[in-house]
């Protein structure tokens, strides 16, 4: 007896994955008896059921491009709002706390509420940027010319002022976790 005579003809009764014509499989939905390989099964309390009856969705935690500009643009508006009251005002590292929550809230409200490691890292940009801009944006709303200098500049004021440092990283830190 040869190996072809002892096993049964295989193609015959093949069940294969709904989602995935190529994959065999003996698996199928606990309620729709769709049969289903193991990439499409989802583990229930009630057994093994296929995507459409255990009503996943996928994850809205990047938004579309356009959603995405919107959100960098607004938490921009707001970061250089919040640094240039920080200018005016004698507030330092709660001022920084508070400017960097804000930005990561606008960053989630932007996006209807969503958020993410994309969504964290646009929030930390912004914050940063909107520090950057300030002295410019001021220079200009006072009616001097607008000068790069500032922007170069900044990172040298750094070097010299670790409190500033430590303003920032907390102010980039709760934009993070606010927009994560």
């Amino acid at each position: 007896m040869t190996i072809e005579e002892q096993s049964p003809d295989v193609d015959a009764n093949v069940t294969r994955c709904a989602r995935h014509p190529s994959v065999e499989t003996v698996l199928r939905c606990g309620r729709c008896e769709t049969p289903i390989c193991p990439k499409c099964m989802v583990a229930t309390p009630v057994g093994a059921r296929c995507r459409t009856c255990a009503g996943v969705k996928r994850v809205a935690t990047v938004g579309k491009p356009l959603e995405l500009a919107r959100a960098f643009l607004l938490a921009l508006l707001a970061a250089e709002v919040g640094a240039l009251l920080l200018l005016l005002l004698p507030v330092f590292l709660i001022g920084h706390a508070v400017v960097g929550f804000s930005v990561g809230w606008v960053v989630s409200r932007a996006v209807r509420g969503n958020r993410g490691r994309d969504l964290a890292i646009l929030a930390v940009v912004a914050f940063l940027a909107g520090q950057v801009l300030a002295p410019s944006v001021l220079a200009v709303a006072t009616g001097r010319q607008f000068s790069v200098a500032p922007i170069l500049a900044y990172p040298f004021f750094l070097i010299g002022n670790p409190l500033q440092i430590v303003a920032l990283a907390l102010g980039g830190f709760l934009a993070w976790t606010r927009a994560r």
